[in-house]
């Protein structure tokens, strides 16, 4: 019963750490820039990551228009459909997913593997059994004739 239980713990926090790992970092989202929206995936330096992450809103202050800047990854003030998720939030949500996935498929994997461990070496079980056999004709022995027959 508590193996079941402690294992049904271990299963949750594999799942909780991928969530997290997937929807708090910002791992994710360079990986998708890097790879499928800068100009030159080969090197490696990001140019242009912060304005990708970046929505842009307009309010009036004092008569002045000025425009606001938040991350996230929604539509423009003045397009269409304002404020809705653009295309780009749903490519960052399906590599988070696909993260989560890829992630705790590994986790479960090297944990099946190490099950097939054995928990005691075969050199360690064949002496126990050896030491065993000793004890049972020790008792055997010991015992005397007339329990014997039945």
């Amino acid at each position: 019963m508590w193996q079941r239980i402690l294992s049904t713990i271990t299963y949750l926090a594999v799942i909780t750490n991928g969530l997290i790992l997937a929807f708090t970092s910002d791992f994710i989202p360079r990986l998708v820039y890097k790879y499928s929206y800068e100009n030159n995936p080969i090197h490696n330096n990001l140019k242009g990551y912060v304005k990708f992450t970046l929505s842009v809103d307009t309010f009036h202050l004092n008569g002045i228009q000025t425009e606001c800047y938040y991350k996230d990854y929604r539509q423009a003030y003045n397009s269409e459909i304002p404020y809705e998720n653009t295309s780009i939030f749903y490519h960052i949500l399906a590599a988070r997913l696909i993260f989560l996935v890829i992630f705790e498929h590994v986790v479960f994997s090297v944990v099946a593997i190490m099950h097939w461990i054995p928990d005691v070496p075969t050199i360690v079980q064949e002496k126990i059994d050896a030491e065993n056999l000793i004890i049972q004709r020790a008792l055997w022995e010991s015992l005397p004739e007339s329990s014997l027959n039945y």
